[in-house]
């Protein structure tokens, strides 16, 4: 099955976006685990109310943060869309660093960051390629 360089650029998009989706739910599963959080700041903070609150601002805090994220990068991902260079640039390091954090994931915890690694490998791969074509275009 060939696909048009039109239908890679797609795909690739579409694939890295869930795999931002699933970097997302992991972090976000991962930080409202009390149990994870009770332990460490058992340690450090006596009053169990306040250990509460600060875990209140905590999930505020990482909702917040990954509401932007997803945001950014969705707007990256329509820049891209509209064949920006500078977004496909982007595109091609944020792969190498979701790589990375999911190559991370999958030896520190478990197996199941092994598909968006592969993904992110993919999505290299393709912005390579469009950045590539983008930068001869602008020198012809």
């Amino acid at each position: 099955m060939n696909l048009t360089r039109k239908q890679q650029k797609i795909l690739a998009i579409t694939l890295c976006f869930l795999s931002d989706l699933t970097l997302m739910a992991w972090l976000y599963f991962m930080a409202t685990n009390y149990n994870n959080y009770g332990t460490i700041a058992a340690k450090s903070i006596d009053s169990p109310d306040f250990q509460i609150q600060l875990y209140k601002i905590l999930l505020q805090s990482l909702t917040f943060f990954l509401l932007v994220f997803i945001l950014a990068q969705t707007i990256v991902y329509a820049l891209a869309i509209k064949n920006f260079k500078a977004a496909f640039l982007y595109l091609k390091f944020f792969s190498v660093a979701g790589f990375a954090a999911f190559f991370f994931i999958t030896v520190m915890h478990s197996g199941f960051g092994l598909l968006p690694m592969i993904i992110y490998v993919f999505g290299y791969y393709v912005f390579s390629k469009l950045f590539k074509e983008s930068s001869a275009a602008v020198q012809k």
